[in-house]
């Protein structure tokens, strides 16, 4: 009987959709193409197609009414449990036995039925997928800052030169920015930071991990050969990076240990005017702390992708600062994302036939 495998990710074209179909067959596997935008969605999806092995989803399997495009913050069971409809879902996902997601990030899978309790089910993330967008992003956020380029609704207004001189750009070379996390991401942006003549700084977890054990694209590869720009360090040295950091850059997934690690005493050690740059979870920062920063002066600015509450709220007093540059959520969304991840999945499913590691196992005890 041939391996069944479901995709029902929203970010794949039909186009790279029937790619997949057409490469799994080669392989001996029968991919089915349905629509689940919803947790109950799934479970129907799942229940049409007994059997399934492989899945694409854009989350995982779960009670219906679970799910939530910004449930960033669900980052953990409340201890309510509905075990009868619990069971139902883990009655259609028992083939499973792997689960592609085409997110970077695992936090808000966190209290999800199949994360807790379904620890036979591998998941894989779309770590490396991103990166060069999110970098691309990091790096348009540091010029923006250097440039000053916030103050370009002023120019606008006034229409004439007036307001030349609050334009005055800061050279960066020599400029230190701290990377919180050395991942892709990381590893991209001090590559494309170095080369802006910057010197480069960060913390991670695992020091001596290697950032290719994720899925990396050739094209990122190239563009990273040589030896690492950047001088990391494990988080013992946090203190001592955000003393340096004149651009603070968070890459991070959010994790019990990550959640709240630059709150107001943090900030208090950047360097006066320090900028930060947030790509990764807004609950890696105390967003009042940011606020009081902005406020007081002694942050430079911001660029923010992401919030501890999304989208953000209208009445955030973050709306309010010329210096912060506000992004809903898009850092690592681009114009490839479809055929990265069709890609990626049919990577992970020659390893998952061939029985091979599967790159990009997100670890339930690590939490990304």
């Amino acid at each position: 009987m041939a391996i069944r495998g479901i995709v029902a990710c929203g970010s794949v074209s039909p186009q790279d959709a029937a790619g997949i179909i057409e490469r799994a067959s080669a392989m001996g596997v029968e991919i089915a193409v349905e629509v689940a935008e919803t947790a109950e969605q799934l479970l129907a999806v799942l229940q049409r197609h007994p059997g399934t092995e492989v899945l694409l989803s854009d989350f995982l399997p779960d009670v219906p009414g679970a799910e939530s495009l910004y449930a960033f913050d669900r980052h953990e069971h409340d201890g309510v449990t509905d075990t009868a409809a619990e069971d139902v879902v883990l009655a259609a996902a028992a083939s499973l036995r792997w689960i592609q997601l085409p997110s970077v990030g695992v936090n808000q899978e966190a209290a999800s039925v199949v994360w807790r309790r379904a620890p036979s089910v591998a998941v894989t993330t779309a770590s490396g997928l991103a990166s060069l967008a999110m970098a691309q992003y990091v790096t348009a956020s540091i010029l923006f800052h250097a440039h000053r380029l916030w103050r370009l609704p002023e120019y606008r207004a006034v229409r004439d030169w007036s307001v030349r001189a609050s334009f005055q750009p800061e050279i960066l070379v020599g400029r230190t920015v701290g990377l919180l996390g050395y991942g892709g991401v990381g590893r991209r942006v001090a590559h494309t930071a170095h080369a802006l003549g910057m010197r480069v700084i960060a913390v991670r977890r695992t020091p001596g991990r290697p950032a290719a054990e994720q899925y990396r694209r050739p094209e990122i590869e190239a563009l990273d050969e040589g030896r690492e720009p950047a001088e990391v360090h494990g988080l013992d040295r946090l203190d001592w990076l955000l003393s340096q950091a004149e651009f603070l850059v968070s890459t991070v997934p959010l994790t019990t240990e990550s959640r709240g690690l630059i709150g107001g005493r943090e900030i208090g050690l950047l360097p006066h005017g320090a900028v930060v740059i947030n790509v990764s979870r807004g609950p890696i920062f105390d967003e009042d702390a940011l606020i009081a920063g902005l406020r007081s002066g002694a942050l430079g600015g911001v660029s923010l992708d992401v919030f501890r509450t999304e989208p953000l709220p209208a009445d955030s007093p973050l709306w309010d600062f010329p210096n912060a540059m506000l992004t809903p959520h898009a850092s690592g969304t681009h114009d490839h994302v479809s055929a990265y991840t069709a890609d990626l999945f049919i990577e992970n499913l020659e390893r998952y036939l061939a029985d091979r590691p599967l790159l990009n196992i997100a670890e339930r005890t690590r939490g990304y």
